[in-house]
């Protein structure tokens, strides 16, 4: 399909609406199919493997196009170009998707290495919609490595079919993204289908798993605890917007063997309500995370208490290379322990620090605390930290030691014109 003839089938400019970008799909697939059809009656493309291989090229196009506009300044780039590049890249990437097809050799039997369902219209799934969704996964011993299940609601009867597309993929499936599975379930039907679809993971070889999206609770937790329990390699964690109370956090703490934690490279909470009881039990999971380098605790509702038992885990580690805590009220006082945590980190690239109300001196003694400790230090976020026009002269000298300094972020403070004048020379991407 020519670019040309996508974007003939959207409506409006940029961004799309999802009407639009249904339309998109629906047109990728049929013609992946008449087109494979047309060039070789016995190489003709399943209409369920279509159907996934466009909901993929969409989300993929659609992703790079919505990059470029960032890129564009927003005002750079105007909709109608960027209707085009959008339909450009899809119909780049459907002709890779036909190629692989025929480079099958009518077989169809390749493994999917990787599945992505993700993206296209947002929907409760039926049974047979979910054998549609799924078919390339349904053949066992399928050779799936990552899946993505999300942005799709997988009703009971829908899980079924899921646990079975995950089994197939048992002997190498090593990435399993179940984010956003149960929107608008109710509970018990929410909770049934976490455990029947996570259940499908023991026996699996996880590196890494995410499990965002899906309020689960303290019973969201233990309804996925198979896929928690028996996962002795994992790598990557992610539980971000889950609702995840200090029961819930003392759930997650009891169900990670050790073996697992002892493995973890990543691990991110984002908009939970954990609080400083339940950063206090996490804390013990960061602490016996001895080769942790990327760990994400932001929005949580965690306060000095919070984090000083986070930081107090974190001084136990010294492979951090990313920190984001953005948005908890830790105070000078949290800052300060922080502050004393960080040396044991000379890795650190990124450390996100947004909205923890440190203030004009929590500020400048955690810089001159990591100033010699931290020399790979890229990205430095502090924004919303009650900054001040009379704190601003000694922020700027702690600043300066920091020659691999890329990104420095300082909006929302109250610094002032006068404020702003010995900072701006520090970086350029203020």
């Amino acid at each position: 399909m020519a670019a040309d003839a996508v974007a003939e089938a959207v409506s409006g400019l940029w961004p799309l609406n999802e009407g639009s970008r249904q339309k998109i799909v629906d047109r990728i697939s049929t013609n992946l199919v008449s087109i494979c059809f047309s060039k070789d009656k016995s190489q003709r493309v399943d209409d369920s493997v279509a159907r996934s291989l466009a909901v993929r090229i969409e989300s993929e196009a659609f992703a790079a196009t919505q990059e470029r506009a960032k890129e564009g300044g927003g005002a750079a780039v105007k909709g109608s170009a960027l209707v085009m590049i959008y339909a450009r890249h899809a119909s780049e990437l459907m002709v890779d998707a036909f190629k692989k097809e025929r480079s099958k050799g009518g077989a169809g039997e390749e493994a999917v290495t990787e599945f992505d369902i993700s993206g296209g219209k947002r929907e409760a799934l039926s049974k047979e919609d979910a054998e549609k969704l799924l078919a390339p996964l349904l053949r066992p011993n399928n050779g799936c490595k990552k899946v993505k299940l999300s942005s799709k609601a997988f009703t009971l009867e829908a899980a079924e079919v899921a646990h079975q597309a995950l089994t197939n993929a048992r002997d190498t499936l090593t990435h399993a993204d179940l984010s956003d599975i149960i929107a608008s379930l109710p509970e018990e039907e929410a909770l049934q289908v976490i455990t029947k679809v996570t259940s499908a993971l023991e026996g699996c070889k996880l590196e890494s798993l995410n499990l965002s999206d899906n309020a689960f609770g303290e019973k969201g937790v233990r309804a996925a605890a198979i896929a928690l329990t028996s996962q002795p390699s994992l790598r990557h964690l992610y539980f971000c917007n889950n609702g995840i109370s200090k029961e819930a956090a003392a759930a997650i703490k009891e169900l990670l063997p050790a073996q697992a934690v002892a493995s973890l490279e990543t691990l991110h909470f984002f908009n939970n309500m954990s609080g400083d009881a339940g950063a206090a039990i996490l804390a013990d999971v960061v602490r016996d995370a001895g080769g942790l380098k990327d760990f994400r605790f932001a929005s949580t509702r965690v306060g000095t208490d919070g984090g000083r038992a986070l930081a107090d885990a974190i001084a136990a580690n010294s492979t951090l290379e990313r920190l984001d805590l953005r948005d908890n009220m830790f105070g000078e006082e949290g800052g300060a322990a922080l502050a004393s945590a960080l040396k044991h980190h000379p890795n650190l690239k990124q450390l996100m620090l947004g909205d923890t109300a440190l203030g004009d001196d929590g500020v400048a003694d955690l810089l001159e605390s990591l100033a010699q400790s931290t020399p790979a230090l890229e990205v430095l976020e502090l924004g919303g930290n009650d900054l001040s026009e009379e704190g601003a002269g000694r922020i700027a000298e702690c600043l300066k030691p920091f020659r691999a300094l890329k990104k420095l972020v300082l909006c929302d403070n109250e610094l002032g014109m006068k404020g702003w004048r010995p900072l701006l020379p520090l970086s350029p991407t203020i």
